[in-house]
């Protein structure tokens, strides 16, 4: 089946406009389906796939489903991953250049810029959000990610108490509170477990 060249169009959202990739057959009104793209977003093979699809008679869309990354992008600039370390507002031979230099609009304070541009490169450059990205891209379907989200979350010793019920081992399902977890103790227990597998790799 004959499709046409693949053009765009952008949807409005809550967080600005998305884009969205079409491939179309030739003539007709034909089922459509949305192709989710990986972290890259069009590369060739989500191109190759989505034509393929559009040949079988379906009218594929491929949304660009991280542009909220891009919006925070476009905020910050590139100050996001090069800005100057917390302790250099506060160090006295550096303070007066950092504040100087982060402010933008006079409407607001120097130390307001800084805290508004942390915030925004915790959200885009640290580690935490590096690995809560990563989770994004591999979905429910990778099991090295489902395994480090688990391990995350989770504190597993109490869930073997349940999971022994469940099998039938134990009379009594014990009761399990989970406690709250901030991200950066979410950070701590993931660079623990990542610490923990290198070293068992290594025996």
């Amino acid at each position: 089946m004959t499709i046409k060249e693949p053009d765009f169009i952008d949807l409005s959202t809550p967080t600005g406009p998305m884009r969205v990739h079409r491939f179309l057959p030739y003539e007709g009104d034909w089922p459509a389906v949305i192709l989710y793209s990986e972290i890259y977003q069009l590369t060739g093979p989500i191109s190759r796939l989505a034509a393929r699809l559009a040949c079988e008679g379906f009218e594929v869309l491929v949304p660009e489903i991280y542009h909220e990354y891009e919006v925070l992008a476009d905020l910050t600039g590139g100050i996001c991953a090069s800005l100057p370390t917390e302790e250099s507002f506060y160090d006295p031979e550096t303070a007066d250049l950092m504040n100087k230099y982060i402010t933008r609009n006079p409407k607001y304070t120097a130390e307001e810029a800084h805290r508004v541009f942390r915030m925004m490169e915790n959200k885009l450059c640290d580690p935490f959000s590096g690995a809560q990205m990563v989770a994004g891209v591999h979905g429910g379907g990778s099991p090295v990610m489902e395994t480090i989200t688990m391990m995350a979350r989770y504190d597993l010793e109490p869930l073997k108490g349940i999971a022994r019920y469940l099998a039938g081992i134990d009379p009594e399902m014990p009761r399990y509170e989970r406690p709250n977890a901030t991200p950066r103790a979410m950070l701590d227990k993931f660079k623990k477990t990542v610490a923990e597998g290198d070293k068992n790799a290594c025996k």
